[in-house]
């Protein structure tokens, strides 16, 4: 599929990707702009989910055409790239532990907060502006920052 250097340059790259993004998060969130970092902070999570699917695509090896299929397939999914980034952080076991269909909710709901952090809808009838808590940020930044750590001693 790809050669080991490719590999751990854009593991490389999407980590680096993901550092600059909680950089910038950290940004807007000091300004008051807690929605928006919130967004950054999940794409942030998301770019880490990438780099945990390229990473371990060396141990599928370049032959395996159904791992080719699902990677392909999924590296673009923002659900699954969430899914990826929490199941590594439960098999680190960062203070936290839960089950497959645990993490598929949660992974589901994250990407559904992200992007009401984004945009203005109308729902029953009246107006959804994009409003995410602090402390929503704040936890979100907790485990992506931990992710963080753990992807740099990789």
């Amino acid at each position: 599929m790809y050669d080991l250097n490719m590999i751990s340059s854009v593991v490389k790259a999407s980590v680096q990707n993901a550092y600059n993004l909680l950089e910038e998060a950290k940004i807007l969130a000091i300004n008051n702009r807690i929605e928006r970092a919130y967004f950054l902070t999940v794409i942030a999570v998301e770019e880490m989910g990438k780099a945990t699917m390229y990473y371990n695509s060396v141990q599928y090896g370049e032959d395996n055409n159904l791992f080719k299929n699902k990677f392909n397939k999924f590296k673009t999914k923002h659900t699954f790239k969430i899914f990826k980034s929490i199941i590594l952080a439960n098999h680190l076991k960062m203070d936290f532990s839960l089950d497959f269909s645990q993490i598929e909710i949660l992974s589901k709901n994250i990407d559904n907060i992200k992007m009401s952090s984004l945009y203005v809808d109308i729902k029953d009838g009246e107006i959804v502006l994009p409003v995410i808590s602090s402390d929503d940020f704040e936890k979100m930044f907790e485990f992506a920052s931990m992710l963080m750590c753990k992807h740099l001693n990789f």
